[in-house]
């Protein structure tokens, strides 16, 4: 399906199981980065995973989610809610490469810090952050984004 549809705008995986590296692979072989802009992995891997099995082959690594978001640099929509490996480095790159982001969905991803915050207030517009559950965050980041976006915000 993807190799058919090159041009794809928006893919949708939530809830899904089937997203992994390889399939984060595919997405950056078939899928031209000019026209994604909306991609959705939420909740992919909502089950409560041991350490060993972070590693296994039905797991979004951090180095995928690095490699997605260094490539698809016309996304405005992300939502990596839940996602067990989305990590500050992952955030930076996000606000780094796609400087049209404006909706951000990371609840639950509990590995974010401030270091997150401050990158996207740094690089973006988010007019849309989700950041529930996301205990590492505290009020200064959040005050700074609301300062340097905050007639942006939703």
């Amino acid at each position: 399906i993807l190799k058919a549809s090159p041009n794809l705008k928006c893919i949708d995986f939530q809830n899904s199981d089937l997203i992994n590296d390889h399939l984060a692979e595919s997405l950056i072989q078939s899928v031209k980065p000019k026209f994604l802009s909306h991609l959705t992995l939420a909740k992919a891997n909502i089950m409560q995973r041991t350490q060993a099995s972070l590693r296994s082959p039905g797991i979004l690594q951090e180095s995928s989610l690095l490699t997605l978001v260094s490539n698809f640099t016309a996304l405005q929509v992300l939502n990596l809610e839940n996602l067990c490996n989305v990590t500050d480095s992952v955030i930076e790159a996000a606000a780094k490469n796609c400087p049209q982001i404006h909706s951000l969905f990371l609840n639950k991803c509990r590995n974010i810090t401030d270091k997150s915050i401050i990158a996207l207030s740094e690089r973006t517009v988010i007019a849309t952050l989700g950041i529930e559950y996301c205990h590492n965050i505290t009020a200064t980041s959040i005050i700074g984004l609301s300062l340097k976006c905050g007639k942006h915000l939703k």
